[in-house]
């Protein structure tokens, strides 16, 4: 991936190193970094019980993806990305 233009977007999926498939459900900014809701995918691309909170970092025009760990950044998260469910509902 290369530049702003393929910036990663909620309802999209990607592939982690691990191997498995995440689907990108919320997205929010903290401190101006871009972090994602990813839930992980079945072998039918169906979402299961396990997720994660995956910050976009782009280096050298190339995008990718870290799982963020920090109990700080978490928490604001956390709280952006319930303000995101309720306006859904």
């Amino acid at each position: 991936m290369e530049g702003a233009d393929n910036m990663l977007e909620v309802d999209t999926m990607i592939t982690l190193e691990d191997g498995l498939n995440y689907g990108l459900l919320l997205d929010a900014m903290v401190n101006d970094e871009n972090y994602f809701l990813a839930v992980e995918l079945d072998d039918n691309e169906e979402a299961t019980d396990k997720y994660k909170v995956l910050k976009e970092e782009e280096e050298n025009g190339d995008v990718y993806v870290v799982e963020e760990e920090n109990p700080l950044i978490l928490s604001k998260l956390l709280e952006q990305f319930a303000e995101q469910m309720d306006d859904i509902e």
